[in-house]
């Protein structure tokens, strides 16, 4: 709230490991069965996933904004001319995302803000430098009806970022 998804949604299925080509294929087409493969039991924990180790960058604050409603949106084009640019998205030193390619296309992450924090801090960080560097996207963020269009820019030693307070 107060976003909802507009879609239908056909099939969920979520594993314990990643698939093979071959499970996935199989899923796709529907022709041929995955082969079984062993269960997790209940009392088995789940290995975690290696943690992404990313490098200590400096923060360039592009902006910071008063909102105005707890969630808000936000979406990422890639800046001018579409280059190959690659990123991590890290929201409250959280990574929502990890080699999101920006292109024309709008790419779209809702965002709760924590009334609880003085600030929360939307990173950009640059995963390669795209054939025209520095890697830069569009971002424009949406607190209701108010629009916010921002350009943002990261390079090998700096992180674009946007910090947002809700109002009080």
């Amino acid at each position: 709230f107060p976003f909802w998804m507009k879609g239908d949604l056909d099939e969920i299925r979520i594993y314990n490991r990643a698939l093979t080509d071959k499970e996935i294929f199989a899923l796709c087409d529907e022709k041929v069965k995955p082969q079984k493969t062993d269960t997790v039991k209940p009392s088995e924990p789940l290995i975690p996933q290696k943690e992404i180790v990313l490098e200590k960058r400096d923060n360039d604050l592009v902006k910071e904004i008063t909102v105005n409603h707890d969630s808000i949106s936000v979406t990422l084009y890639d800046n001018g001319i579409v280059d190959g640019d690659s990123i991590t998205l890290i929201y409250n030193d959280k990574i929502i995302t990890t080699h999101l390619r920006l292109t024309e296309k709008p790419l779209t992450y809702f965002i709760k803000i924590d009334k609880g924090r003085s600030r929360n801090e939307l990173l950009m960080y640059a995963e390669n430098l795209g054939s025209i560097p520095p890697n830069t996207a569009l971002m424009v963020i949406y607190d209701g009806d108010k629009r916010y269009e921002l350009n943002v820019s990261s390079t090998k030693k700096s992180n674009g970022s946007v910090s947002f307070k809700l109002r009080e």
